[in-house]
């Protein structure tokens, strides 16, 4: 997809850096490593030479305010009620590898990127977060990821982070073309989508955002608006160094940001897929009530109470979750099961946050955890994944009792 942009002139490309004239605005884009110390150096020297009028930087303001020390507070009773558990696993989890990779390597992920606020702030550049909101990001890519892509993904969560995957990356030379292609496409092979959203649609954002500075970066450059028309806007852009081509191509070809980043008109498919489940499961029951007699409607629902409440239950120990929880887990799950509205998982979270009531340093690590074993220790994340697991075990058994309900029936597929 393509729009009407001005042309962009590419005037020099090389490994991990692109120099571009836009209409108004000549444009470095820097790539750089997020866990490579060299890569702060780098940044500072760049900008402290260029002496831009603008450094955009590859964030967004919930992880810019991170890195300032100002992370936004977090809210489990939230995360739960509106059902953002497997996005905040994610973003977790991601981030739980690149501090693992970054603490191997002596140097705190993302430090190249408060750098380079701070270089710009040195010289009284204008700062521009360009990145694509962390939330959006992490909700499109568990919405969008297949059921397989979503199994690899929990399976190498459980397997846990091997330090033989760090050492199998160049790290010398990853700024190079090539180690950058080769961990693009293991990416891209492992999974499509992580790639699709996490990259290309990113690379397609963060080029839009650039475009929207030389169209209206007027009153950002030095000596204000009466200066832009005889000296063009400066602009150096830090990005991680797997973005530098994709930016690059979609400002030459015009590339338009995909539209996800918009809210309007979307279709909420998991609430309609949920209340669909629960209108067959309402209708199932009415069906076991007409067709069966009396007592094989309570063998019916017997099922479905038991086999509903037992892996539920088994969610919610798995986590480690407190007996209370896993009660809880037991107890609600044939009734949430019935309803887009309900989840068990819910319940149980809220019970294990009752419970556990964690700490103002439980919440404030959650952001800081630099391995698995850390995130089952911390009494916030438990909370997290009693309620994350007590939903998968509540999925799996309304999916199992309905199945035998239907051999009861005398329906089968």
């Amino acid at each position: 997809m393509e729009n009407d942009s001005p042309s962009v002139t590419v005037i020099e490309q090389t490994d991990g850096m692109s120099r571009l004239r836009l209409q108004n605005t000549e444009l470095l884009i820097v790539g750089t490593a997020h866990v490579l110390s060299e890569s702060v150096e780098h940044v500072r020297t760049v900008i402290a030479e260029e002496f831009p009028d603008v450094v955009a930087i590859e964030l967004d303001q919930q992880r810019f305010l991170g890195l300032e020390g100002k992370e936004p507070e977090i809210s489990l009773k939230d995360i739960i009620k509106q059902g953002k558990l497997s996005t905040f696993l994610i973003g977790t989890v991601l981030g739980v590898i690149q501090r693992r990779i970054g603490a191997d390597l002596g140097v705190e992920p993302g430090a190249e990127m408060r750098a380079s606020a701070d270089a710009a702030r040195e010289i009284g550049a204008h700062i521009a977060l360009i990145d694509r909101d962390i939330q959006t990001s992490l909700s499109r890519l568990w919405g969008s990821m297949g059921l397989i892509e979503k199994g690899k993904l929990i399976l190498s969560v459980v397997g846990g982070f091997r330090k033989q995957e760090v050492d199998d990356v160049d790290i010398e030379n990853i700024m190079e073309g090539g180690t950058i292609e080769e961990l693009l496409g293991y990416l891209k092979e492992f999974s499509p989508t992580a790639y699709e959203v996490l990259v290309h649609e990113r690379d397609l954002v963060m080029a839009e955002r650039l475009r929207e500075l030389d169209r209206n970066g007027s009153q950002l450059r030095r000596g204000g608006e009466s200066n832009f028309m005889t000296y063009p806007l400066k602009v150096v852009a830090v990005v991680g160094a797997g973005h530098v081509k994709g930016i690059t191509e979609a400002l030459v070809k015009g590339c338009a940001p995909p539209i996800v980043e918009e809210k309007r008109h979307r279709i909420p498919w998991g609430k309609v897929i949920g209340a669909l489940i629960g209108v067959g499961v309402v209708g199932l029951f009415v069906l076991s009530f007409m067709k069966l007699s009396f007592e094989g409607f309570v063998m019916a629902f017997a099922y479905w109470f038991i086999i509903n409440g037992v892996l539920s239950a088994t969610g919610a120990a798995l986590a480690r979750g407190h007996p209370l929880s896993i009660l809880t887990a037991f107890l609600v799950a044939w009734m949430t099961s019935l309803s887009p509205m309900l989840a068990a998982g819910w319940f149980a979270g809220l019970v294990e946050l009752w419970v556990r009531d964690p700490s103002s340093n439980d919440l404030k690590a959650m952001v800081k955890i630099n391995s698995f074993s850390e995130m089952w220790k911390n009494n916030a994340f438990r909370v997290i994944f009693v309620a994350a697991l007590t939903n998968v075990g509540s999925a799996i058994g309304t999916f199992l009792s309905a199945y035998i309900i239907l051999k009861m029936l005398g329906i089968t597929f």
